[in-house]
């Protein structure tokens, strides 16, 4: 079953079959591969799209778009190798960029921002101000893009206060998604880290979202089918971080099932990882009621992973397995969208017939999982230095 990103890629491929080089379609495609982090493909069709509008002349807005989805492989690669020829090669196709349309503040505020982190902090701030003018003039309605440019300008500049007051009001807007706002705070990390300065408030006021990973402290069960009082879920998880939004849960016992049931609902959407598959946990539910619970959460889910199409000798080491793809599907999904991550543990109470939860740390970025014994991982997991 493709991804959303892999049927744009198809479809707009297909496209170029009968409108070769079309502009908007080879962006469309460069777009969905910069999502999926495919920066050598999407390299690979913008610059000979790019070559073939210089030489028939293509309009300056058609020649910008591409240059400055050209420019964004190479910035992605600095960010995340720190390349000095990465970073000058963006910064370079970003100014060719802005030179071509002066009015567009989107090249210009990239190239604002580069040449900032990169040392050129007199041109950097003298392109920031050309930016906001871009802004004031135009005065179109606000949208989340200008609003966020405006914002990072502002930093630029070292002026703070408007970069919050700008910031607010980004995030107070409809139009942008949640990897959009992702996007915004990892941009703006990076130039607050250059001022070193601090905005402990910035997830807050772009009112980003959390991606959460609800983990059950405590030993795994003998079998995914064990149904111990202690593990009788009821009620929902309490205490849940502000602004979370999506879910990632680990069904290790058919007595959880009836807590997630009651819980999950709090989010906008969730994501499931199974030990067996769904009709194997189904055919082990010994109520009516419990079945109806199963068929609840995995037909809400956004999607189901599941560890074992078999059910394993030892449940307890296939429980752990399963605890680290909860957590590996959770990092995925928060880098995916720019998004910060947070463990959820919850214990249950017997005595008291709920469960109850407690905000953790934010989870360690990617490669940092450790496999041991469990009460080893939580700790690592729940004490581990932020990336």
């Amino acid at each position: 079953k493709l991804s959303e990103l892999e049927l744009c890629i198809e479809i707009a491929t297909a496209g170029l079959l009968h409108h070769p080089n079309d502009p908007g379609l080879v962006e469309a495609i460069a777009i969905a591969l910069l999502q999926e982090g495919r920066r050598r493909e999407a390299r690979q069709r913008l610059e000979p799209a790019i070559a073939q509008a210089r030489k028939t002349g293509a309009s300056p807005t058609e020649q910008v778009e591409l240059l400055a989805r050209l420019a964004r492989t190479y910035k992605d690669k600095w960010v995340e190798t720190r390349s000095k020829a990465a970073l000058a090669k963006a910064t370079a196709l970003y100014r060719e960029a802005f030179e071509l349309d002066p009015q567009d503040y989107y090249p210009g505020i990239n190239l604002a921002t580069l040449l900032f982190l990169s040392g050129g902090t007199g041109e950097a701030r003298k392109i920031a101000r050309r930016v906001l003018r871009i802004l004031d003039r135009d005065a179109p309605p606000p949208n989340y893009w200008s609003l966020a440019t405006r914002a990072e300008a502002c930093l630029v500049l070292g002026r703070l206060d408007e970069a919050r007051k700008a910031l607010r009001r980004a995030g107070r807007a409809s139009d942008a998604s949640w990897r959009d706002r992702g996007a915004t705070a990892a941009q703006a990390h990076l130039l607050l880290r250059q001022l070193d300065r601090r905005m402990p408030s910035l997830e807050t006021l772009l009112r980003l979202p959390s991606v959460c990973i609800l983990q059950q402290t405590g030993p795994p069960p003998a079998r995914p089918t064990e149904t111990k009082r202690s593990l009788r879920m009821v009620g929902k998880i309490t205490d849940l971080p502000k602004g979370a939004r999506v879910a990632v849960a680990g069904i290790e016992s058919l007595g959880q099932v009836a807590h997630l049931a009651g819980s999950l609902d709090a989010f906008e959407e969730y994501h499931l990882v199974l030990p067996c598959p769904v009709e194997v946990l189904r055919d082990a539910a010994t109520r009516g009621k419990q079945r109806a619970l199963i068929d609840q959460l995995t037909g809400g889910a956004s999607s189901i992973r599941i560890t074992s199409r078999q059910g394993p000798a030892d449940w307890a080491l296939s429980a752990t397995y399963l605890r680290a793809v909860t957590e590996g599907t959770a990092r995925l999904k928060a880098e995916h969208l720019g998004l910060p991550c947070r463990i959820i543990p919850w214990t249950h109470t017997p005595e008291r017939g709920a469960a109850t939860g407690k905000q953790g740390a934010t989870a360690p970025g990617l490669g940092r999982l450790r496999i041991g014994t469990m009460d080893q991982d939580m700790k690592a997991i729940l004490f581990a230095d932020v990336r």
